[in-house]
Parts: C-alpha cells; structure tokens; sequence
C-alpha cells in the first residue's frame, strides 16, 4: 500500500475512533450530585462566569461575593466558558445545591472535550515519539494502540465529575508534545545562545 493511500486510511480511522470515543464517553455522563470538590469548582465556574471574579459562591449568597485562590484557576475558567456557551445551563436563581439532572449532564460535558483533548494529545505525542524511531506506517499502529490502551485506562475516570485532573494531563501532554517539538526541530540551540 503506498503511504500517501495509507495516510488518508489512518485518517478516516482517527476520525471514526475518536467519534466513537467521543459518542461513549457522552454517554457515560450522568446526572448525579457533584461533591465537594466539584461543587467548589463548580461554584468557581459559575462565579467567573457570571461576575467576572472567581469566588466561592454558595447557594444564593450573591451579594457576598469575594475573590478566592482556593482551586487551580484555568479549569474553572474552561469550565465558566462552557458556562456561557450553554447561558441556559445556570440562571442567577438556579446554582444551589439542588442542581436538576439535566443541567448537571450538560454542565459535565465539558468533561468530554477535555477528554477528547487529552486522548488526541495523547495520539500526537506518541506518534512524534515512535515516528522518530520507526517507520510511519508502524509510527501509526504503535501510536493508535497507545490511544486505545490510554482510552481503555481513563475513560471512566472524573468523566461524572467536576474534578480537574483531566484539566491537568491536558495541560502536560501539550506542553510535553510543544517541548518534543521544540527539541526535535533543534530549536532549543538557538534559545542557548
């Protein structure tokens, strides 16, 4: 088979197997109570999203509203984002402890395309790895089995949470695959001198 007929069949199956991923982990989503930490984070995401400053909000204490370091920022504001996009999701009268199901599902599938940028991160970064190694057809079906041995691992894992844990291997496979890159390409001698 030559590699240009390979590289547009490796593609359609990335695209079909990241659907299907996609699809599954959605699935997976319910519409449980939120625990203390997600319903910190939760809180935290609401506040950005609708006051412009993080803060702790509880229940319907609106008016005391005061800025908060107690979680990693960057989630919460990924998350008050997804907030705005669904400006249905929470009203000023909704975020209390008696969240319905059906927000609680919308609101968690952010959790998906954190996912689905983790899982993609995962595949780039092992591909550059075993392409430096290997040929690109065997580069692939290395990089494709890491994929699905990675989203066999952690699928299930904070999926129905508001935890930022997927947030976090986001942030260290990108910045990792950035600093292969940079490596791979020689540019880290020019940032020596």
């Amino acid at each position: 088979m030559k590699l240009s007929r390979f590289k547009y069949l490796a593609f359609f199956i990335l695209i079909i197997t990241f659907a299907y991923m996609f699809t599954a982990v959605n699935k997976q989503i319910t519409g449980n109570a939120l625990n203390d930490d997600g319903l910190d984070n939760l809180r935290l995401a609401y506040s950005i999203a609708h006051f412009g400053t993080m803060a702790n909000v509880h229940d319907m204490q609106f008016s005391k509203i005061s800025p908060s370091n107690s979680r990693e920022p960057v989630p919460n504001w990924i998350t008050a984002q997804w907030i705005k996009l669904n400006e249905n999701l929470f009203s000023d009268q909704t975020l209390h402890l008696s969240q319905t199901p059906k927000q609680l599902v919308k609101l968690k599938q952010v959790n998906t395309w954190i996912l689905m940028g983790v899982l993609i991160g995962i595949f780039i970064l092992a591909y550059a790895l075993f392409n430096a190694e290997f040929s690109p057809v065997t580069a692939f079906l290395l990089a494709y089995a890491t994929l699905l041995i990675s989203y066999a691992c952690i699928h299930t894992l904070y999926v129905t949470t508001m935890f930022t844990e997927f947030h976090g291997g986001l942030f260290v496979i990108w910045f990792s695959w950035t600093w292969l890159r940079f490596f791979q390409t020689n540019k880290w001698q020019y940032a020596s001198n």
